[in-house]
């Protein structure tokens, strides 16, 4: 077969393989050094290749953003609503805003103070307010409330939220930035914590760095850091709740992580190397191929310009882990042949002959597993499944040819030096020592490993009964599995940042039930009278939306129709005039639109998008308009967004689902009109992404076992011209599948984005050692079936006459024959006196023992590579760890004990229809 024509290759040419494999290795080094390892790491990365993301992405590339860095303040003794406390707020603010590296990227530099959302600004500018100073400074501010008393605080708090002059904006912040043990209603004017909002300019920040569009302000929130810490802070605690921040503090715990784990990794490689080569040159020569498969991974992936972040830390890992029972599978393999007497040339194409076919099939199957991702289309997936591909080929190949031809170069060099005389008779030394060291456990292992055979032989139905219950089982639970998605689920939980986004989460209400945004981007020719009439339609159609929030029985949707509605309306409140407002846009509107705010019947493209160009030529209006309203480089309006407020948990599904379902039917006019109106962003958003991840599980798990399945009939049918063989080894790895699910059900972890591929995965790595019992199985009973395939010449004695009649039969093949004196019609069979008619139990037994207590030392190394991902410092690398091991544990068990069962029914089978077919 082709791995016998490949191990003669190596054999034959061992220096041109460790050159051209010390060749590619050069090549991966020198793309990693021209390529770099990029680093990156954020929600823009989870984003799938659909419609409704690229919509988002287009709304946060194309739309002036509200950009904002949140800074958490807890109270040390517990109510931010004290003079003491508003006032060290106000101070730190100014601070921030005064600051030379920020002031520049404020929303609006020319008005520092004018930039800043929080309890302490409400405060003090409503207090000025009844000064008549309309536009205070931050010292006023400061003044102001040095100059209240915590009683008086009190009272203005609760006299802005009872006044009808006051905003419902204004009303609604206070719920917004304060802790939820606020509640004005039962006369709670107390919070033990607030946030501080810093309004910042998008267009003064770097690339976009988020899901909701948020700008990178990297430099920004580390000056803002830097401030807060160095603040002498004695009534407040605060933190700079940045995206930058977070996504720093990711990634400096994603290389602590491959700081701790790979060094572990490959100390207890050595350690399990120690134990079962005993030999420092062998284990040296499986540790130089693991090394090289790992540059390999980041050589090839800096080429395929990949980014590296927290999933990849994973890869590693999962090479050491998958690579060594490579290594260990031809090391043993190697001393195997050459115990047997043969030489060295011979053992190394005899090894790679047979243990790398079972290991090409493994190879081929786990390659399928993670290669099934790039069917996702959240591109990180796709990444993450073609380095773990590239890294499990490099593994196959340094380990079937460096390794082997390492080996066979040093045996050859001395035996020539003489210092094996033997190599055959040295090694059995070896191995009668090993097996006089052959202790209690082991002979205990073996015994309980055998017991798989033991089941096989005497209980299949039941052993298939028990299993069936139990996946069914688990099957039903795995339907209750949770999927979630969150970047900063990758947060260390011991790390303080952790601990305060959890408090917003708690204290906040961060999570849901809270107002959020999402978009409608409509797509099209905007200055289309038509269009707009459409746009006010379907805002129409929100007032029966139960998440829309209403402002007085309206839709709080923001839109060119509210942008150019407001700069054309006069709006004054406590006596302080409206800044949104022109009287010359305001004549220039009422001549075009009616009192409803939709273009009349004699507006044209003309007048609607001369409304536009004064909007966008007006240094004050611009901001406003380029938040709804996109103009090309050529002067054409071509998109527009609907900004929509509601209100709706992100935890409810079905909830989420209505809205989205109710703002595509409220759309329908503009689907007629428009060239494309795409509901996008919010919940909804983080909803089919969430979606995209179950379906693209489902895809993977599919591929996967169709190709797998593919894979293995072939080779299956090419030597046993079995088409069921294929199935048969899959069946317990699938029921893996379920089992693996519905633990991660039992033990509350949930599908992320480590560990949604663990279904494709418990495939991809099951199937191996399910490869190996049936690879072995089917040796024996060839072996077997060939001693028992022999015709003997044997004589019987005709009933009625009594002649002695000679015929040719196989044990217990059963003879039509005829008296050549009588004619008398009979038949004639016989079991041969030393043949064990039950050799198929036989071959069973002895395969689970000695193949299962082989992958058992197999399993428990790669158990053992992967359980290290429970020391990574983010949660879900420690969770995708735990239940990769898990998931092993399961495909050995299955393998070792339920697999046996299928086989010899399979066996059986075939022996009963004609025997064999070779």
């Amino acid at each position: 077969m082709i791995m016998d024509k490949f191990g003669k290759k190596v054999s034959k040419y061992p220096k041109f393989t460790i050159v051209t494999i010390v060749l590619i290795t050069l090549i991966a080094m020198s793309s990693i050094q021209i390529f770099g390892i990029e680093q990156e790491f954020s929600e823009e990365s989870f984003m799938p290749d659909m419609e409704i993301a690229m919509a988002s992405d287009e709304i946060s590339m194309n739309y002036t953003t509200s950009a904002s860095v949140s800074i958490l303040v807890k109270s040390k003794d517990d109510d931010v609503l004290t003079s003491k406390n508003l006032v060290e707020i106000l101070q730190i603010e100014k601070t921030i805003i005064e600051d030379s590296t920020i002031i520049s990227s404020l929303a609006i530099p020319e008005m520092p103070s004018a930039n800043v959302n929080s309890v302490a600004d409400i405060v003090a500018q409503m207090a000025l307010l009844q000064q008549n100073i309309t536009v205070p400074t931050m010292d006023q501010k400061i003044i102001t409330i040095q100059n209240m008393n915590d009683e008086q605080i009190k009272q203005l708090i609760s006299v802005i939220l009872s006044s009808d002059q006051t905003p419902i904006e204004v009303k609604g912040i206070f719920s917004m930035i304060l802790t939820k043990d606020f509640n004005p209603i039962q006369g709670e004017f107390k919070a033990k914590g607030s946030m501080i909002i810093i309004n910042l300019n998008p267009s003064s920040a770097g690339a976009s760095n988020g899901m909701m569009g948020q700008s990178d302000f990297s430099e920004v929130e580390k000056r803002m850091d830097e401030i807060v810490k160095d603040a002498r802070l004695d009534y407040n605690e605060m933190t700079v709740m940045g995206s930058s921040i977070i996504m720093d503090e990711i990634m400096a715990a994603n290389n602590a992580s491959m700081a701790i784990l790979l060094p572990l990794a490959f100390t207890l490689v050595i350690i399990i190397l120690a134990i079962i080569y005993r030999s420092g040159i062998d284990m040296m020569f499986s540790l130089i191929a693991l090394g090289f498969a790992i540059i390999w991974v980041y050589g090839f992936g800096s080429a395929l310009g990949y980014t590296f972040n927290p999933m990849t830390t994973a890869v590693p890992i999962l090479i050491v882990g998958l690579g060594i029972d490579y290594g260990i599978h031809i090391t043993m393999r190697y001393r195997e042949e050459t115990r047997s007497g043969k030489n060295i040339d011979q053992s190394i194409v005899i090894t790679i002959a047979s243990v790398g076919m079972a290991l090409l099939l493994a190879t081929v199957t786990t390659v399928v597993s993670f290669m099934s991702n790039l069917a996702s289309p959240i591109s990180l997936l796709g990444q993450f499944g073609v380095l773990c591909a590239i890294g499990i080929i490099g593994s196959f190949i340094t380990m079937v040819t460096f390794v082997p031809a390492c080996k066979q170069l040093r045996d050859n060099r001395r035996l020539k030096k003489g210092k094996i005389r033997n190599i055959g008779s040295n090694n059995n030394h070896s191995e009668n020592r090993r097996s006089k060291m052959k202790n209690i456990g082991e002979k205990v292992l073996d015994k309980t490993i055998s017991s798989g055979a033991v089941a096989a032989e005497h209980h299949p139905i039941i052993v298939i009964i028990v299993v069936s219950l139990i996946t069914i089982g688990a099957v039903v639970v795995s339907f209750q599995l949770e999927t979630t998605f969150n970047f900063e689920d990758f947060l260390p939980d011991d790390l303080e940042i952790s601990k305060d986004l959890d408090y917003m989460i708690t204290e906040f209400g961060i999570s849901g039930g809270m107002a959020e945004e999402v978009n409608i981007l409509v797509k099209g020719d905007i200055a289309d009278p038509e269009i707009l009439r459409d746009m006010d339609e379907t805002i129409s159609n929100m007032k029966d939306d139960e998440s829309v929030i209403k402002k007085a029985d309206e839709p709080d949707v923001q839109s060119i129709l509210s942008v150019m509605k407001d700069w054309a309306t006069n709006t004054t409140l406590y006596g302080v005039q409206d800044t949104n407002y022109d009287p010359d846009f305001e004549n220039m509107y009422n001549s075009i639109m009616t009192s409803n705010g939709v273009p009349s019947q004699s507006a044209t493209k003309e007048s609607i998008t001369n409304l536009y160009n004064w909007l966008y030529s007006n240094t004050k209006s611009i901001k406003a308009v380029q938040y709804v309203l996109h103009k090309t480089d050529n002067n054409i309006y071509d998109s527009s967004v609907l900004r929509i407020s509601v209100n709706v948990d992100s935890n409810d599904n079905e909830a989420i689902n209505t809205l989205q379902n109710d703002l595509n039917k409220d759309k329908t006019p503009l689907d007629d009109s428009a060239d494309k109106a795409i509901v996008t962003g919010g919940s909804i958003l983080t909803k089919v992404i969430m979606d995209s991840l179950n379906e693209s599980q489902i895809r993977s798990l599919i591929i996967t076992i169709i190709l797998s399945l593919i894979v293995l009939t072939l080779v299956f049918w090419y030597k046993w011209r079995s088409l069921i063989l294929g199935l048969i080894t899959m069946t317990p790895v699938i029921f893996c599948v379920a089992w693996t699910l519905g633990t991660m059900y039992l033990v509350n972890i949930p599908l992320n984005m480590m560990t949604i591929t663990i279904a494709s995965l418990t495939i991809g790595l099951g199937i191996t050692y399910g490869i190996h019992i049936t690879h072995r199985f089917l040796e024996g009973i060839e072996k077997n079936s060939m001693k028992n395939n022999i015709s003997y010449l044997i004589k019987a004695r005709c009933p009625n006459c009594g002649e002695i009649v000679s015929v040719s039969a196989k044990p217990d093949e059963v003879v039509r024959v005829t008296c050549p004196k009588c004619a008398t019609l009979g038949k004639v069979s016989f079991k041969k006196p030393t043949s064990n008619i039950s050799y198929i139990d036989d071959v069973c037994r002895i395969t689970v023992t000695n193949t299962g207590t082989a992958l058992f030392g197999a399993a428990a190394t790669t158990i053992s590579g992967f359980g290290l991902l429970v020391f990574a410092l983010m949660p879900p690398l420690q969770q995708f760890g735990g239940i990769t091991a898990l998931t092993i544990l399961y495909s050995f068990l299955a393998s070792v004990f339920i697999l046996p069962t299928f086989l010899v029914l399979w066996a059986k089978w075939k022996q009963k229809n004609n025997r064999f077919d070779h």
